[in-house]
């Protein structure tokens, strides 16, 4: 991604959180074990150092979830946002 942005001159908006739609099948395993507080402080690190070490840093914040009640992970996911947008400011 950063090289095709340096090569067009384009800014390309990336994100950062999880896809818990499909059944969760997209979900890292870690997100079941860490609280909704640890899964924010990776995302948060994300916008301040850049997705895994590159200093690309996401625009957003994009996480899904399936139709109907929240099971247990996508409350997770859906808490961790909302932490990560309060430090950082970044929108879902």
């Amino acid at each position: 991604m950063k090289r095709l942005s340096e090569a067009t001159g384009l800014n390309i908006i990336t994100a950062t959180g999880y896809y818990g739609a499909a059944n969760d099948r997209f979900v890292p395993s870690h997100a079941y074990k860490e609280t909704a507080e640890e899964l924010a402080s990776r995302w948060i690190e994300e916008f301040e150092r850049g997705i895994e070490g590159t200093g690309i840093k996401p625009g957003i914040i994009k996480i899904g979830v399936d139709a109907g009640p929240l099971s247990e992970i996508d409350a997770k996911l859906v808490q961790a946002a909302a932490l990560t947008h309060l430090k950082t400011g970044l929108k879902a």
